[in-house]
C-alpha cells in the first residue's frame, strides 16, 4: 500500500513538474498594439524580452516591461511572477531610430527658471480644482506611470488615460510631422500648434507616484492642464513641444 501511495505521489509530482512546459497565452500591451504571447511557465523574462524585440523592434535593453510593477529581474520565470493565462503585461520603450529622433532635436539658449513650476495659492479656485482632480485618480485606461525613468514618446503614438482641466478623459498624440499636439476626447480633438506653447510646467502628483500634472502655458494667463501624464514621458513631451528640454540646460 505504501509503495502504491509513494508511486502516486511521484506521478503527481511529475504531472505538476511537466505543467511548466505547457505554453500559456497572455497579452502584452504596447501603444496601440495588443501582442498575444504563448510561452511556457518556465520561460524567463529575458526570453520574453527577446521575443518582444523580434516582434516590436525594441531592443531588450530599451524595454520597460511591467506586470503590476516593472520587471527588473530578467532571470525570473513567468511562474515565479504569477503570470497566468489571459493576464496582461505592458511594454514601454522605443526603437533606436525613435530615440535618436528625440535626442537630436535642437537645443535652445539658456532661459532662467524655465523648469520651476508656479504653484497656485492653496485657497485659490485653481488649487481646489487641482486637488479635486488628484483625488479622482488615474483613469482606468491610464498607462503605467514610472518614476525616475525617462523614455522617448514614439512619433504619432497616442498616450491614453488622462484628464483635461474640465475632467474630460483625453488622450494626446504628438504629430511631429506637422508640429502639433492633438488632445482628443470622445467628442472632439483640439489641435494645438507647438508654436503656441510658450512654456510647460511639470508637477509630480505625490499621491499617485509615476504620474504628473503637465501644464501647457500659452501666454501669461492662458493655460491647459493635463492630469496623470505618465512621468516617464514628461521630458520627451517637453522636448517635442518646446524644441528643447530646459532640465538639460
Amino acid at each position: 500500500i505504501n509503495a502504491e501511495y509513494m508511486g502516486s505521489r511521484e506521478c503527481g509530482f511529475g504531472r505538476i513538474k511537466n505543467m511548466v512546459d505547457v505554453p500559456i497565452e497572455f497579452t502584452v500591451k504596447f501603444g496601440k498594439q495588443t501582442i498575444t504571447v504563448s510561452r511556457a511557465l518556465d520561460s524567463k523574462v529575458s526570453e520574453l524580452k527577446l521575443e518582444l524585440e523580434q516582434r516590436t523592434g525594441i531592443p531588450t535593453f530599451m524595454q520597460r516591461l511591467m506586470y503590476k510593477v516593472q520587471l527588473k529581474d530578467d532571470t525570473k520565470t513567468l511562474q515565479e511572477l504569477g503570470i497566468k493565462p489571459g493576464h496582461k503585461l505592458m511594454l514601454v520603450g522605443s526603437t533606436v531610430e525613435d530615440a535618436v529622433k528625440v535626442n537630436t532635436l535642437p537645443v535652445a539658449p539658456v532661459l532662467e527658471d524655465v523648469t520651476k513650476p508656479t504653484l497656485p495659492d492653496p485657497d485659490s479656485h485653481q488649487a481646489k480644482q487641482q486637488q479635486k482632480m488628484f483625488q479622482m485618480g488615474p483613469p482606468a485606461d491610464a498607462m503605467v506611470g514610472i518614476q525616475n525613468i525617462q523614455d522617448p514618446i514614439p512619433p504619432n503614438t497616442s498616450l491614453p488615460g488622462m484628464y483635461n482641466g474640465t475632467g474630460d478623459r483625453v488622450r494626446i498624440t504628438i504629430k511631429s510631422g506637422i508640429n502639433e499636439l492633438w488632445i482628443s476626447s470622445n467628442t472632439n480633438t483640439q489641435k494645438l500648434p507647438f508654436g503656441q506653447v510658450t512654456d510647460i510646467d511639470i508637477t509630480p502628483i505625490t499621491d499617485h507616484p509615476g504620474y504628473s500634472l503637465v501644464t501647457l502655458k500659452m501666454g501669461p494667463t492662458h493655460t491647459l492642464p493635463l492630469y496623470f501624464v505618465p512621468s516617464q514621458y514628461t521630458r520627451s513631451l517637453k522636448t517635442y513641444i518646446l524644441g528643447y528640454d530646459p532640465t538639460m540646460l
